[in-house]
């Protein structure tokens, strides 16, 4: 989880503080990034939160999406990168800004002076098999290595925290291939159910496994800026 400075909990807690946004689209890898702030952006809205169906459940792997509309879009690369964030501002001091997720675009709907953009996180990635061809190397092999091997399949890498968690050792047999095999994102859960959590994928993009027994501690945050709490600032209904 993202640690906020001394301002943001400040401002959070005098109750007179407001949401500012932006989104800052990019090449692949971060290039060529420009900020688009309220003026350009006329929607903005991300859903997915800590469950991958409408229910509390473990085992589950989450995607991410995000919908975008902005006025006098300039080049927007294809294959771009989409990082939502927020801050907090009273008028006179204004804190950190906090990603809130990292989106790839899907599609695009190009109008004069306009774009409309749909994209979803790296978990999509995880549709892909978890293996290409046939058996190959040994195994069962641990869990952790299955994890950081997953990570790599979908281009992201594992956060901390889930570094810290899956240490148990549990065996993982071999997931098949071709139309029998499992996929990226059957293996993750399968892991997931084992620590009776979730993989989701952190608001900095990294591969996150959250456990159920964990949420006392960060559900307030995830579920008010990525589960479906909605406000409106002129008129623009955005979800951060």
């Amino acid at each position: 989880m993202q640690q906020t400075s001394e301002t943001y909990k400040a401002l959070l807690q005098s109750g007179n503080a407001r949401k500012e946004y932006k989104v800052v689209i990019s090449g692949q890898g971060g290039t060529n990034a420009e900020d688009y702030f309220r003026d350009r952006i006329c929607y903005l809205t991300t859903r997915g939160g800590i469950f991958a169906m409408d229910r509390p459940g473990i085992g589950g792997t989450v995607v991410r999406e995000i919908d975008l509309k902005i006025w006098n879009p300039g080049t927007i690369p294809y294959g771009a990168e989409l990082r939502p964030y927020v801050r907090l501002t009273d008028g006179e001091t204004s804190s950190e800004w906090l990603q809130k997720g990292l989106f790839f675009i899907d599609t695009r709907d190009e109008r004069p002076g306009v774009v409309i953009i749909h994209g979803y996180c790296s978990m999509l990635k995880g549709e892909q098999p978890f293996m290409q061809s046939g058996d190959q190397g040994v195994w069962p092999r641990r869990d952790r290595d299955i994890v950081a091997q997953a990570a790599q399949k979908m281009g992201v890498t594992v956060d901390p925290a889930t570094t810290r968690i899956v240490t148990r050792g549990y065996s993982i047999g071999y997931p098949g291939y071709g139309q029998a095999g499992r996929t990226v994102q059957e293996v993750l859960g399968y892991i997931a159910a084992m620590y009776a959590g979730n993989f989701i994928m952190s608001d900095t993009g990294t591969l996150l496994l959250l456990k159920l027994q964990d949420l006392d501690n960060t559900a307030a945050s995830l579920l008010i800026n990525e589960d479906g709490q909605y406000i409106t600032l002129g008129g623009v209904r955005i979800c951060v």
